[in-house]
């Protein structure tokens, strides 16, 4: 799971507001099968979690990822910059830490490639012809 400081993680991107990066979390979450975890500081009264990310508001953001460590500190990703946090974490057993500012959550999708051929490939009519006769070799059972 990656349990993330939310307004660490905000303050080092181009996203205008919360909602809008827990948005973009959840469609690198959905899209790459992760469970993620933001945590915020203070309080809000409605859930804005969404289908891939739980969002978590306490009094203080730190001491809430610090106990949700606790919880399980061997199957978290931590994202944060705070040193303080990063130093308690790893005595408490996180194994990674990636830094707010090279967490990246871009969609990267791959492009699909079914041949081995390159997108301008041709044959000469040479090619056609000794195509055809094999065909035809092969047709015939010769």
């Amino acid at each position: 799971m990656y349990l993330i400081d939310g307004y660490n993680l905000l303050y080092q991107t181009d996203y205008n507001d919360r909602d809008e990066l827990i948005s973009a979390l959840d469609k690198w979450a959905n899209f790459y099968a992760k469970k993620v975890k933001v945590v915020f500081d203070g309080h809000s009264p409605i859930d804005v979690s969404t289908f891939c990310v739980q969002v978590v508001f306490t009094g203080d953001a730190d001491a809430g990822i610090l106990e949700f460590i606790n919880l399980s500190p061997n199957d978290m990703v931590l994202v944060t910059s705070d040193k303080e946090v990063i130093a308690e974490a790893k005595i408490l057993g996180v194994q990674k830490v990636i830094k707010s500012e090279d967490f990246d959550f871009n969609i990267k999708r791959k492009a699909k490639v079914t041949t081995d051929e390159s997108p301008d490939f041709f044959m000469t009519d040479s090619d056609v012809e000794q195509q055809l006769k094999e065909f035809n070799n092969f047709k015939s059972g010769k």
